[in-house]
């Protein structure tokens, strides 16, 4: 008996000789088509990979799965997961709302169900009763000894998908067990973008962050959406198109055009992620650029620090704190009370700041040895630190 089960083992690795079987259950997986027009079963190598033009587009992962021992029934819950790095698996339901990828209805295709009577085993070419698994998030199936299954995933992009990334697939038992397979089958996210982002930038400006963004071009561009993270918590929407109108696209554009929005909100001593989105006119949203910065606290009081290094030559560093918004004037002094060097004297945002003297005067003269004094006025404030310089 051992011997008869050995040579129909050898029997059913000989008609997949391309592929490597282990003992028990393992997974064949292709792509059934990309665009849902097609309606060949034939299993094609290239199939392993699959293109996804945007959000709601329609593709149809087939699965054939075989029970190679010869000792068991093989009975278990599966469900279709996916991954951009191939280890995290976040699992596909009928629920696009954050997951890149969700089930769809076998209506989106062109031969809608009718393609059940076409699933076929690929070493037999017989039918054997495959099914499409388009609204629920799990699959049972029973699998008798040494036999095989087809079925097929009905699946939708959504507008979480990111463009340019590659995402993998695998079918998981309900305890996150993977099925063997000899590759994962792989879907590239390329949607076409309306804009061309040319540049994302944030700077802080007193306890706001100024966001600047650059297209080089812009097509049925309907507008923007801005979202901010602090300290890696959940994205939120800080600004959009549809309620600011710095944020509304140019439709059509083949000229560089610039952005700015101000958060006015954002928060104080944190590391901020901010994100941009793009809308077309159809409704269809693509993440297009990102950008980050540590959000430093506004200081509570005015404050002049020492000058650093003192005595120094040929420069010293110099620091003040705003707690304010308003005019700001930095210069140098000497012992007699003539001014030397005016460094600020311009409108400032609250914040902090970081001045460097390299001891010439207004007009780029150097100046001899001696005592100087920085002076650092605002509207209620004035501030004087003193220095050394030596020549």
């Amino acid at each position: 008996m051992k011997l008869l089960r050995f040579c129909i083992l050898i029997t059913f690795l000989t008609l997949t000789a391309t592929e490597t079987w282990a003992l028990g259950v393992q997974g064949h997986y292709r792509w059934r088509n990309d665009n849902g027009n097609e309606t060949s079963a034939t299993w094609k190598e290239a199939e392993d990979g699959a293109t996804s033009e945007g959000p709601g587009y329609n593709f149809r992962l087939r699965i054939e799965l075989y029970n190679l021992s010869a000792e068991t029934a093989y009975n278990a819950t599966l469900k279709l997961s996916y991954s951009t790095d191939e280890s995290n698996w976040i699992d596909i339901t009928t629920d696009g709302s954050t997951n890149a990828f969700k089930l769809a209805p076998s209506s989106n295709f062109t031969d809608g169900d009718a393609v059940t009577d076409q699933l076929t085993n690929s070493n037999g070419g017989v039918h054997n009763g495959g099914q499409m698994i388009e609204s629920s998030n799990t699959f049972a199936v029973s699998l008798p000894l040494s036999a095989s299954l087809e079925f097929e995933w009905c699946l939708q992009a959504t507008a979480n998908a990111v463009h340019g990334t590659t995402y993998y697939f695998i079918m998981r038992e309900s305890d996150n067990d993977g099925i063997p397979v000899d590759r994962n089958p792989r879907l590239v996210y390329d949607q076409a973008l309306p804009v061309a982002l040319a540049a994302f930038t944030a700077h802080q400006q007193g306890k706001n962050v100024l966001l600047n963004w650059t297209t080089a071009s812009e097509t049925d561009n309907l507008g923007f959406i801005l979202e901010r993270r602090a300290n890696q918590a959940n994205w939120q929407t800080i600004a959009s198109y549809q309620t600011e109108a710095a944020l509304q696209g140019k439709g059509n554009s083949t000229t560089n055009t610039n952005y700015t929005f101000t958060d006015t909100r954002a928060p104080q001593n944190a590391a901020c992620e901010y994100r941009l989105a793009d809308v077309d006119i159809h409704g269809a949203v693509a993440q297009i650029g990102s950008t980050q910065l540590n959000v430093t606290a506004i200081p509570t009081a005015f404050v002049l620090e020492p000058a650093y290094p003192n005595p120094f030559n040929p420069s010293t560093n110099i620091r003040f704190h705003l707690a304010q918004d308003g005019l700001v004037k930095l210069t140098v002094m000497d012992m007699l009370g003539r001014t030397v060097k005016t460094i600020d004297n311009t409108w400032l945002p609250a914040g902090s700041y970081s001045r460097t003297w390299n001891a010439v005067t207004d007009n780029n003269q150097p100046v001899p040895s001696g005592v100087y004094f920085f002076c650092l006025e605002t509207a209620n404030t004035n501030l004087v630190q003193k220095a050394v310089l030596i020549r």
